[in-house]
C-alpha cells in the first residue's frame, strides 16, 4: 500500500504574503444547500472517509507536517487533522461563506480565500495536499494538478478524490484514467489508485439522496495518491 512509503522531512510552516489573483467563484454552495454549508460538507466527508482515506495519509508524517485542503468548504478536514495533533493546516476555498463558517467555529484554523489554480504558497512547502470533490469545478485540470505539485515538498503527497458512479457515473468515470495520467505528467510517482464508498447509513443524508436510496448502494469515489520525488 502507498501508506508505507515512510515519512518526509520535518516541516516549517510559512504563508507568503503575496496570495496572487483568484478566479471568479463558479458555484454558490450556500444557496444550493439552502444556506447550510455544514449539510453539504457533512455529506461530502462522512466519518468513514476519515478512517479510510485521511488517517492513513496522516500516519505517514510527523505532527509538524503542513497540510493543505483545497476546496475546503467549512473546514471539516482541518478540524479532523487538528484533532489528530496536526496544527499546520491551511483551508483554501473560493467561498467566503465557507471560510467565515470555518473561522467562526474554529478560531485556531487558518482559512485562505483562494483558488487551486494559483495557490498562495511557496514552492516545496507542503507535505499533504488534499482535494475532495473539487475536480469538477476546474476547467483546466492539468494546470490545477501542476500547481498542486509545485507546492509539494519532495516526499509530499497529493490526494485527489472524485466521484465515479451514482447519478453521474458516465460523466465522472472518465476522470479516473485521465487524472492519473495528468498526475504522472506533473511529476508525481508513484500514483496509486483505490476506491472509497461511504456506508449505506451515511448515504441516507447524502445530497444525492434520492438516487442513492433508489439504487440501494453508496456512490463510489476514486482516490488517487501521488508522491513527489
Amino acid at each position: 500500500m502507498f501508506w508505507r512509503i515512510g515519512k518526509s522531512e520535518k516541516s516549517s510552516f510559512n504563508v507568503p504574503r503575496d496570495r496572487g489573483r483568484m478566479l471568479p467563484y463558479t458555484m454558490n454552495r450556500n444557496s444550493l444547500f439552502h444556506g447550510n454549508l455544514h449539510t453539504y460538507d457533512r455529506c461530502r466527508i462522512p466519518d468513514s472517509y476519515y478512517e479510510q482515506v485521511l488517517q492513513p495519509a496522516l500516519n505517514i508524517f510527523d505532527k509538524g507536517a503542513v497540510i493543505v485542503d483545497v476546496c475546503s468548504g467549512v473546514g471539516e478536514v482541518a478540524q479532523f487533522a487538528q484533532s489528530q495533533g496536526f496544527n499546520n493546516v491551511l483551508s483554501i476555498d473560493i467561498s467566503l461563506e465557507g471560510l467565515k463558517a470555518l473561522l467562526s467555529e474554529n478560531p485556531q484554523a487558518v482559512g485562505i480565500n483562494g483558488c487551486g489554480y494559483r495557490l498562495p504558497l511557496a514552492d516545496s512547502s507542503v507535505d499533504i495536499d488534499h482535494i475532495k470533490d473539487g475536480l469538477v469545478h476546474f476547467e483546466d485540470q492539468q494546470s490545477l494538478i501542476v500547481e498542486q505539485t509545485r507546492i509539494l515538498k519532495p516526499g509530499g503527497i497529493l490526494i485527489i478524490v472524485s466521484a465515479r458512479s451514482g447519478v453521474c457515473r458516465d460523466y465522472y468515470q472518465t476522470y479516473e484514467k485521465k487524472t492519473r495520467e495528468e498526475m504522472m505528467m506533473a511529476g508525481l510517482h508513484p500514483v496509486q489508485l483505490f476506491y472509497y464508498a461511504p456506508t449505506l447509513e451515511e448515504t441516507k443524508h447524502d445530497w444525492y439522496g434520492k438516487n442513492l436510496r433508489m439504487n440501494q448502494r453508496p456512490e463510489t469515489r476514486f482516490v488517487l495518491v501521488g508522491k513527489k520525488q
